[in-house]
């Protein structure tokens, strides 16, 4: 079972690293790519591409574009995080420990990161946009392979199994993008993690993202924090 970590304890741990195996994975990945490029016969054909630059031209019809300028525009309503319906729904502790423990999802890096906000939001009780601001300096290695997050003032420490995806994942990351610096959370794109940090919309609808894999009614309803936390409603009132 999945139980949250405990947090102020005195601790000297070594910053978070790629596992040997991941940069043992990236060094073979380069040698695979060299040795191809070495192949490469000077020869062979090669197909050129074209850039098309898209080419204005005059609407023949004559048909009127009403330009709408900024004054224009401030008339229009602006539509803010605190005009979106707030999420009515909690994931229980059961189904996110079920999420977290199906490792199949994992080869899509997306769910690999999903997994992590959820870890450090519902499970730790951290904020998401405090975890939104983390960086991958801001993990450290403890005892046993534990992972700590330095939040701030706070430092949790996650247990084995958490920190066993973190580790995961912070392997993934250095395979694609060659780093294990800048953002912690990031998005992918083609199957690769990138340079770019996971955008708070994308953030907030992780909770509907895991209901609808667990096949959850209303699964666009549910939240990315536990009931009885600042960021979920009491236990008591919370619907499953």
């Amino acid at each position: 079972m999945v139980t949250p970590g405990p947090a102020g304890f005195q601790i000297q741990p070594s910053k978070l690293e790629p596992s040997k195996a991941a940069k043992d994975r990236l060094s073979k990945k380069k040698k695979n790519e060299e040795s191809k490029s070495q192949k490469y016969d000077p020869g062979t054909p090669v197909t050129k591409r074209f850039r098309i630059e898209p080419v204005r031209v005059q609407d023949p019809i004559g048909t009127d574009v009403e330009v709408v300028n900024a004054e224009d525009l401030a008339k229009f309503p602006k539509i803010t995080r605190g005009s979106v319906k707030k999420r009515s729904y909690w994931l229980t502790l059961d189904q996110v420990h079920t999420f977290l423990s199906d490792k199949v999802v994992e080869r899509d890096k997306s769910m690999l990161a999903r997994k992590v906000v959820i870890i450090l939001t519902f499970v730790n009780g951290l904020k998401f946009n405090l975890v939104r601001s983390l960086n991958m300096d801001d993990l450290t290695l403890g005892d046993d392979g534990i992972v700590i997050v330095n939040a701030g003032k706070t430092k949790i420490q996650l247990d084995k199994d958490c920190s066993e995806i973190v580790r995961r994942y912070f392997d993934a990351i250095y395979e694609d993008t060659e780093s294990w610096t800048g953002p912690l959370l990031r998005i992918a794109k083609y199957g690769r993690f990138s340079d770019i940090r996971m955008g708070k919309n994308t953030g907030f609808a992780v909770g509907s993202e895991i209901a609808k894999h667990l096949n959850l009614e209303h699964a666009n309803s549910y939240g990315i924090y536990a009931p009885g936390t600042e960021g979920g409603e009491s236990s008591s009132k919370a619907k499953r």
